[in-house]
């Protein structure tokens, strides 16, 4: 893409090496959270799956009891870091949109924008 067609802001992101966010001091966007979604819905999924055991009163099933104890409690280590992140990145993303709301609302009433053309 030729600098000509590019928009100014393209513009200076290309000659300063630099994200939207950077050049404008905005905190950078979070990655894609879907997965670390995934994987938590999927631990939990797990667990319920290793509690289903309808033999439970027999005296021959202690040992897979503590089988699929030991499974669980390996499922659910550091469950709870997993969703601490995902909490974190959630804040990160509010802080975000927070951020480029905020430098709108600025352009908008520094530049006495006509906001009739865009509602």
């Amino acid at each position: 893409m030729s600098t000509e067609k590019k928009t100014k802001i393209e513009q200076h992101k290309y000659l300063l090496h630099q994200t939207s966010e950077n050049l404008f001091q905005i905190v950078e966007s979070v990655g894609y959270q879907c997965p670390n979604f995934d994987k938590a819905s999927q631990k939990i999924e797990n667990i319920y799956k290793l509690t289903q055991f309808s033999r439970y009163d027999d005296d021959d099933d202690v040992d897979e009891l503590k089988s699929r104890l030991s499974d669980i409690e390996y499922e659910s280590s550091g469950f709870a870091d997993e969703i601490e992140d995902l909490r974190e990145a959630i804040v990160q993303v509010r802080q975000w949109g927070q951020e480029w709301k905020e430098f709108a609302k600025r352009l908008i009433e520094e530049n006495d924008i006509d906001l009739e053309k865009y509602i």
